[in-house]
């Protein structure tokens, strides 16, 4: 498998679109660096969207800012991640 990498039209965001041989649909994943790391934000698939909110505010979220925060579904039914003080993932979920 390889990916085309597409710089895309928002700040700090790329397309990546899986390429096989004999691919019919193609998955579209939009990136946004956050905390030095590339983090998939969106991710389209068979014309579904699902949606990855992170803790992005260095100064608000302190030892979570990187962290997933919540994901949202192509039916609008979401994820919410709670972590403990250390950064493991206290519990998710379903909203």
């Amino acid at each position: 498998m390889s990916f085309d990498i597409i710089k895309g039209l928002y700040f700090n965001s790329y397309y990546y679109k899986e390429k096989e041989e004999k691919l019919i649909l193609s998955k579209f994943k939009r990136l946004k660096k956050i905390n030095s790391e590339y983090r998939v934000i969106e991710e389209m698939d068979k014309g579904k969207t699902t949606k990855y909110e992170y803790f992005e505010n260095r100064s608000t979220d302190g030892k979570y800012y990187g962290k997933l925060k919540r994901i949202t579904y192509p039916d609008s039914s979401q994820k919410e991640y709670t972590y403990f003080p250390d950064g493991i993932i206290k519990s998710v979920k379903k909203i």
